[in-house]
């Protein structure tokens, strides 16, 4: 059999040499020898390539009885056309099929491989498009939910068009009054009776103003030309303010001046402060307790609430001396807060650098004050409040019914005792108390509140309210609207 060896260009002249293919009994091929021609498309032009004796390996293809070449594609490339045929010179005559067709076949697999390539790329695009959407939604969600998280514990009892703020300022408070006037009273009018306190900057007497029982507090004299006027005249302004007519906080009457001495005309607690009454005794029962803890935290959110008003406003105030002697139970329907010598006015979006100062009494103080690093911002004095709101439901709930207690204890008084600490400790003492490894960096808790569920559920919110960083606190109005569940 014989073979012939060419390379040229398909239509062109081509040189052909022969080449026998030997059949003999020593060869270990198993499918037979066959000539062969190969050929490449390249620029849309044939190119001949090999014509030459084929050793075949495999039976199974279709060259026996081949007179002629019948090209087929190749296996490996779709590039190059190959056929086999086992008569002499057979692979002369080789036969291409329409180039149309060859190249339908060649490209068929790219053609193939192409479309899945953009599948995919349309299924990845449709992918990421998805995944933008429900990253979108989950975002829309979170603000959605911080927003109205956020408006429920700021405005959530506050909110005129809630039925439950409604229900709390017809009950409560008389507000959305006119801006309250200078009320300046003639020295005339009042009635000086007995001393019932005295304090560093002022003393406090009964008395009667239009024949209604009231205390008068004055400034003492050693105080008028230093910080004690400032204190006088500050709680003066705040009184003043609009919008401070509420059912928790102490009726003011107004003010009067006489002989270089200056009065503030108040209302009269006959039971004392909240410490008189948790001294003397014990609490009468649990709903006495869920009374003194949700009007004390009434008045403390309405102090920091914002009421905007066309005619007057009355801004967000900072208590910043808040303890249970500034809080008068005044009888069985009203406890109140007062003394707003150091309290402080805050309008919003504006910073209070020069405010910052350790002012307050250090058992009640947070830790940011105590350490002298409170933030500027407006919500940092509020935080402080509700740090101190913590600690007096602590006092509270120290005085529920518990066999094993007979005598009042203040907070930290056990803690400072065993360290050989002052009972009025100094701000270096009760930072180093509150800087100790929990639980003995706060007041002790007993067991026995987490086992009652309301009792758990006010401790709960005072563990809350005395975190050891403000963000973690929560804000006094989210402790009103819990304490207003136990109604």
């Amino acid at each position: 059999m014989k073979s012939s060896p060419s390379n040229c260009i398909y239509n062109s002249t081509c040189l052909y040499k022969e080449k026998e293919c030997k059949e003999d009994g020593s060869s270990n091929v198993r499918g037979g020898t066959f000539c062969s021609t190969l050929i490449k498309i390249q620029n849309n032009e044939i190119l001949i390539g090999d014509m030459d004796c084929m050793f075949d390996q495999e039976t199974t293809k279709p060259c026996k009885n081949q007179s002629r070449c019948q090209m087929k594609l190749t296996r490996k490339n779709d590039s190059y056309l190959h056929c086999c045929c086992d008569q002499s010179f057979c692979n002369r005559n080789f036969i291409i099929q329409k180039w149309s067709d060859i190249e339908t076949k060649a490209d068929h697999k790219t053609k193939a491989n192409s479309l899945v390539d953009q599948l995919k790329s349309h299924w990845i695009f449709l992918l990421m498009i998805l995944i933008g959407i429900i990253a979108f939604l989950i975002l829309v969600l979170f603000i959605y939910r911080n927003c109205l998280t956020r408006s429920k514990k700021i405005l959530g009892i506050f909110t005129l068009k809630t039925k439950h703020t409604n229900e709390f300022i017809e009950e409560k408070q008389k507000i959305l009054e006119e801006p309250i006037d200078d009320r300046k009273i003639s020295f005339n009018e009042i009635q000086l009776g007995d001393l019932i306190k005295e304090g560093r900057f002022a003393m406090v007497y009964r008395g009667f103003y239009q024949q209604t029982p009231i205390a008068i507090k004055i400034l003492s004299d050693s105080s008028i030309n230093n910080e004690g006027k400032k204190l006088f005249l500050n709680e003066k302004q705040i009184y003043s303010l609009p919008f401070m007519n509420h059912q928790n906080l102490l009726k003011y009457y107004g003010y009067s001046m006489d002989m270089n001495k200056y009065y503030l005309l108040i209302e009269l607690s006959f039971n004392g402060s909240l410490r008189d009454v948790l001294r003397s005794r014990m609490l009468n029962d649990e709903n006495e307790l869920i009374f003194l803890c949700k009007e004390i935290s009434n008045g403390l959110a309405y102090l920091h609430h914002d009421f905007p008003s066309i005619k007057a406003s009355h801004p967000p105030i900072a208590h910043r001396d808040l303890k249970s002697d500034n809080i008068l139970y005044v009888n069985n329907e009203r406890v109140v807060l007062c003394d707003f010598a150091m309290s402080l006015k805050l309008d919003q979006n504006q910073n209070y650098p020069n405010e910052q100062q350790q002012i307050g009494t250090p058992r009640y103080m947070s830790p940011e004050l105590l350490s002298g690093i409170i933030g500027y911002e407006t919500s940092a004095l509020l935080k402080c409040d509700v740090y101190a709101l913590g600690i007096i439901f602590w006092e509270i709930l120290s005085r529920f019914q518990d066999q094993t207690v007979t005598e009042y204890e203040l907070p930290f008084e056990s803690q400072l005792r065993q360290r050989g600490f002052s009972l009025n400790p100094s701000i270096n003492e009760m930072f180093q108390i509150i800087s100790l490894e929990q639980p003995n960096n706060r007041p002790l808790t007993k067991k026995f509140w987490k086992e009652n569920s309301k009792l758990n559920k006010i401790c709960s919110t005072m563990e809350e309210c005395w975190d050891q960083y403000p963000e973690g606190r929560i804000s006094a109005a989210l402790v009103a609207s819990r304490m207003q569940q136990f109604i």
